[in-house]
């Protein structure tokens, strides 16, 4: 079964803000690009933050400027994954640091895309897929009822040795000792 990794499921276009960036310029960019955040570079390109539009409806909620930088405003703890972690792994990370949205990095620290909720959700029916493949593959067949079943041991009735002992009534009864019960 092939494991779903960062890289497979992440949306390599993001949105892309300079911290020097006004909050109106950012807000804007993402609802122009469809998405609910940019990721914060400084000057020399490193990512060094991220910013929600829950983040920017806060900040004006607050009375902060729509010219007002966002270097203050973005959350400038990062947390990132690299593109091999393992889909199980991502999760982890997002519930741990309860968050919505994690950057995926290569293995040179470069910002390469990003994997949100939405991004999950469109996995699901893969995920599902498997789900039924390992459901038939792990298929056990039905037990039988305890009246079809046979049993190897002694009779309770005789106390004859059969292998082809059925359960009645909480008794273990051999086939001649059952036809006698039944026409008796």
């Amino acid at each position: 079964m092939e494991e779903y990794v960062a890289k497979d499921v992440m949306n390599p276009h993001y949105v892309k803000a300079k911290e020097v960036h006004t909050l109106r310029y950012v807000s804007q960019k993402i609802i122009d690009a469809n998405a609910s955040e940019a990721i914060v570079f400084n000057e020399k390109n490193k990512p060094k933050g991220i910013i929600t539009l829950r983040d920017i409806t806060r900040a004006v909620a607050k009375g902060h400027s729509p010219r007002e930088s966002i270097r203050h405003l973005m959350t400038k703890h990062l947390i990132t994954v690299e593109e091999n972690t393992p889909l199980k792994e991502v999760l982890r990370v997002m519930a741990k640091n309860n968050i919505s949205r994690v950057p995926v990095i290569n293995n040179k620290g470069d910002v390469i895309g990003i994997i949100g909720e939405k991004h999950l959700l469109k996995i699901i029916p893969g995920v599902m897929d498997i789900l039924e493949e390992l459901a038939e593959m792990n298929t056990v067949e039905p037990v039988p009822e305890e009246e079809e079943r046979l049993y190897e041991g002694y009779c309770d009735v005789c106390e004859n040795y059969s292998e082809e002992l059925r359960l009645v009534n909480g008794k273990f009864i051999c086939p001649e000792c059952l036809e006698e019960h039944m026409e008796g």
